[in-house]
């Protein structure tokens, strides 16, 4: 269980950074400011590591209760 729960964190980490740095591209190229690209990014991958961890974490938990 702890093994599931780590390779769901180790995920989301790595996804989150590629997304980030992408997001972080996109605001620097429509506002070419670097205080929204950090503020924009930041809260982005703040807001979205939490959502992304709970989602998969709601996944494992329908996948084991199906296998029941």
């Amino acid at each position: 269980m702890w093994m599931l729960k780590k390779v769901s964190l180790l995920k989301t980490i790595s996804y989150r950074i590629l997304s980030t740095i992408s997001c972080g591209i996109i605001v620097f190229c429509y506002t070419g400011s670097i205080t929204a690209t950090f503020t924009v990014s930041g809260t982005e991958f703040i807001v979205n590591t939490v959502l992304y961890y709970y989602h998969e974490r709601i996944w494992v938990f329908l996948l084991k209760r199906r296998g029941k």
